[in-house]
């Protein structure tokens, strides 16, 4: 069952980000055949992996979904009814990381209360904006909205206080409940990096790569085929180091890709690939 996931989640790839769209991806099941509507994934990861970084990856009837996340050690539940077309049916779901103990479950009262207060998940596609939280699978923009209405009626008939005022107040208490919320995640997002230094998601492995693979470039060629984000972090590390783009017929003496087809292997770092081409 594990390896038939393994390659239908490979062959399903294509929506995947980049960093994901490797042949060595594994994704590892925690549940299949079953409804998602107001289930969420239990996880339980060990000390030693608190602050990893991993991918949840869930395959449905018409494609898959996948979402970034960050181990919290010990039993959490991670949030998944925020995701496109989780409420429905779904095929299969797992995790990119091996040998933790999974199950899918509906959230208690405690669970609900964890889930909101999880740290946020940095990625390099946020830019002043991070997804929202989840309380009762209620959208936190709703829930701050009640949270509003509620406090200016209770200024309204408990104390008494004119219309405009009590909406003001009960706005100003909306907002102070944002704020600190966001105030503790953003305390907690530094307490884990400082912490467990897990780096840039997606990123500490290219950059761990690019710092072995400079030395073994040195004055030689080089070309790549990575595409987005990766590729730029790539050029920008590379830049003192002569580039031979694809469409110039000149060939280079190093390739940096994901697949290492072709070439002989002098570097591997996670799915990244240092191969002398045979044909320089």
């Amino acid at each position: 069952m594990r390896i038939l996931f393994a390659i239908a989640v490979v062959c399903a790839l294509i929506g995947l980000p980049a960093s994901l769209r490797a042949q060595q991806v594994q994704v590892y099941p925690i549940a299949s055949n079953f409804s998602g509507k107001g289930m969420v994934v239990e996880l339980d990861f060990p000390e030693k992996d608190a602050g990893r970084y991993f991918y949840a990856v869930y395959l449905v009837a018409d494609g898959q979904g996948n979402v970034p996340m960050q181990a919290r050690a010990g039993r959490h539940c991670y949030e998944m009814r925020n995701l496109n077309r989780w409420e429905g049916p779904v095929r299969l779901v797992g995790i990119t990381v091996p040998n933790i103990p999974g199950r899918l479950k509906k959230p208690t009262f405690s669970d609900e209360i964890d889930m909101y207060f999880e740290p946020a998940v940095i990625t390099p596609s946020i830019v002043n904006v991070v997804e929202d939280h989840r309380l009762f699978g209620w959208p936190e923009n709703i829930l701050l909205a009640a949270v509003a209405v509620i406090s200016a009626l209770a200024f309204l008939l408990l104390k008494k206080t004119p219309v405009t005022q009590s909406a003001v107040l009960g706005f100003l208490v909306a907002w102070s409940v944002m704020s600190l919320h966001r105030v503790y995640g953003r305390i907690a997002i530094i307490s884990i990096t400082e912490t467990h230094k897990p780096g840039l998601f997606g990123v500490t492995d290219l950059k761990e790569f690019i710092d072995r693979a400079t030395a073994l470039i040195g004055n030689e060629t080089w070309e790549d085929d990575l595409d987005g984000f990766y590729r730029s972090y790539l050029h920008y590390r590379l830049a003192q180091h002569q580039y031979v783009p694809k469409n110039s017929g000149a060939a280079a003496a190093f390739r940096i890709t994901r697949n290492p087809g072709g070439g002989k292997v002098l570097l591997q770092n996670a799915e990244y690939y240092l191969v002398k081409n045979t044909q320089h």
